[in-house]
């Protein structure tokens, strides 16, 4: 499946990507453009779809708190990505404003989501190619 609508990118040879977003960032929601295109299913299945795209996209009933969702399912997620060595593409610059939002209760700026989730991958052994906007196994 390949997207035409996603900002940045033109006709994606999608076998086997996955894409991460900023989930902070509603202003600039890309990976809503992907979902859409894939019918907006929502699932806990974190497992690779042969040949295809997986999004994770779980019900939004199954968020309560950021750590428990980075615990339940974002990061059993990657860790599954992680363990195939796939190729992740990201809907979503990684730049300071996208990585860190500004906390008003600590009076800092603070990871987002996003901000995690590429954190993550990094320790991982994934380094960001910006010319594919992809993480890629360095």
């Amino acid at each position: 499946m390949c997207f035409s609508r996603l900002k940045g990118y033109h006709k994606i040879a999608c076998k086997g990507y996955f894409f991460i977003k900023n989930f902070w960032l509603s202003s600039t929601d890309d990976t809503k453009f992907i979902v859409d295109e894939l019918g907006n299913i929502k699932s806990i299945d974190f497992g690779a779809k042969n040949g295809g795209l997986n999004v994770l996209n779980t019900a939004d009933e199954l968020y309560q708190t950021p750590n428990q969702f980075w615990n339940e399912y974002n990061k059993p997620w990657l860790d599954n990505a992680i363990r195939r060595k796939d190729v992740i593409k990201i809907a979503t610059e990684p730049t300071y404003k996208t990585l860190y939002r500004f906390d008003k209760t600590l009076g800092k700026d603070v990871l987002t989501g996003f901000g995690r989730e590429y954190n993550y991958l990094i320790e991982n052994g994934y380094v960001y190619d910006s010319l594919t906007k992809s993480m890629i196994i360095k």
